[in-house]
C-alpha cells in the first residue's frame, strides 16, 4: 500500500514538473544538435533553428521564467513568444522558396489565431456559467433572462425578437415553475459533468438542459463559425505551401496537424507534444538533408 501511495506521489510530482522537465530536456537536446552540426560540418537551411531552440530553452530553464511560462500556459494560452520560434522553423524550412515560406509562417499564426479565439470563447463561457451557477445556488429567486440560447421556454416566449440572445438587453426575472425545472436540470447536469459522467438517455428537454450545462449556449451564438474561420484560412495556407522537396512539405503539415490534433488535451500535454514535434522535425530534416548531400 505504501509503495502504491508513494508511486502516486511521484507521478503527481512529475506531472506538476512536466513543463520544466520538458524545457531541460529540450535545452540539452538542442545543444547536442548544435554540437553535431559543428563537429560534422553538415549544413542545411534548417540548421540555424538548432541554435535558436538552444537559446530559447536556455532562458526557460531558469525557474522564474519557467514559472511565468507555466502560469500563462495553464491559466491562459501558450505564450506568444513560442510562436515566434515556430514561425522561424517554418520559414527556414522553405527559405529558398519565398511563397511557400510565407504561407507556412502564416499557417503558424492561423493556429495561434484559432487557439486564442478558442480560449476567449471558452473563458467567457466558463465565467458566465459560474455567474449563473452562483445566482442559482444563492437562492436569490431571480435569474438573468436571455442569458442562454434557446434554453428557457420563458425566454423563447417573451423575447423581443428572434435574435434577442445576440443583443445586450439582459434583465432579472422571477423563476416560474418551468424555469425552475430547467435551472435545476442544468445545475444537476453541471454536477454530472464535474464528475466526468454522461447520461445514458435523454429526452428532448433534457438534451437541451444537458447542452446548456456545457456553457456552450451562454456566450455567443454560432460559436463554431468563429472557430472555423482561422481553420479555413489555415487549410488555404497549407495548400499554398509547395516546394520541390515534398518531404519538407510533409514535415510542415505534420507539425501543424499534430498541434491541432492535440489541442483538446490538457494545455501541458499539448505544449509538450508540439515542442517535441518541432525538435523531431528539425532532427529528421537534418538527417535527410545530410543523406541527400552525401
Amino acid at each position: 500500500m505504501f509503495t502504491r501511495y508513494g508511486s502516486y506521489i511521484y507521478t503527481d510530482i512529475l506531472l506538476r514538473m512536466l513543463v520544466y522537465i520538458k524545457h531541460i530536456v529540450l535545452f540539452a537536446a538542442y545543444l547536442l544538435v548544435c554540437i553535431y552540426i559543428l563537429v560534422t560540418g553538415r549544413t542545411s537551411t534548417i540548421a540555424p533553428f538548432a541554435s535558436m531552440g538552444g537559446m530559447y530553452y536556455s532562458v526557460l530553464v531558469f525557474p522564474r521564467m519557467n514559472q511565468l511560462y507555466e502560469y500563462n500556459l495553464v491559466e491562459r494560452t501558450v505564450p506568444k513568444v513560442t510562436y515566434v520560434l515556430r514561425g522561424a522553423f517554418h520559414y527556414l524550412l522553405f527559405k529558398h522558396h519565398p511563397p511557400s515560406s510565407f504561407a507556412a509562417v502564416l499557417s503558424v499564426f492561423m493556429v495561434l489565431w484559432f487557439k486564442d479565439i478558442r480560449f476567449l470563447i471558452r473563458h467567457a463561457e466558463t465565467r458566465l456559467g459560474k455567474i449563473h451557477e452562483i445566482l442559482y445556488e444563492e437562492g436569490i429567486g431571480k435569474r438573468i433572462a436571455h442569458l442562454h440560447l434557446r434554453t428557457y421556454g420563458d425566454d423563447i416566449n417573451n423575447r423581443f425578437h428572434v435574435h434577442c440572445f445576440d443583443c445586450n438587453r439582459l434583465y432579472l426575472e422571477d423563476y416560474t415553475l418551468d424555469a425552475s425545472t430547467t435551472a435545476l436540470a442544468i445545475h444537476n447536469y453541471r454536477c454530472i459533468r464535474r464528475d466526468r459522467k454522461t447520461p445514458r438517455s435523454l429526452t428532448d428537454a433534457e438534451r437541451v438542459a444537458w447542452y446548456a450545462s456545457s456553457n456552450e449556449a451562454i456566450f455567443v451564438s454560432q460559436r463554431s463559425v468563429f472557430l472555423l474561420t482561422p481553420l479555413c484560412v489555415l487549410v488555404c495556407c497549407m495548400v499554398a505551401t509547395k516546394s520541390v522537396d515534398l518531404f519538407r512539405v510533409y514535415v510542415n503539415h505534420s507539425v501543424l496537424l499534430l498541434d491541432l490534433a492535440t489541442v483538446r488535451l490538457a494545455p501541458k500535454w499539448n505544449d509538450v507534444v508540439v515542442d517535441m514535434s518541432y525538435y523531431l522535425g528539425l532532427v529528421v530534416v537534418l538527417l535527410v538533408s545530410s543523406t541527400a548531400s552525401s
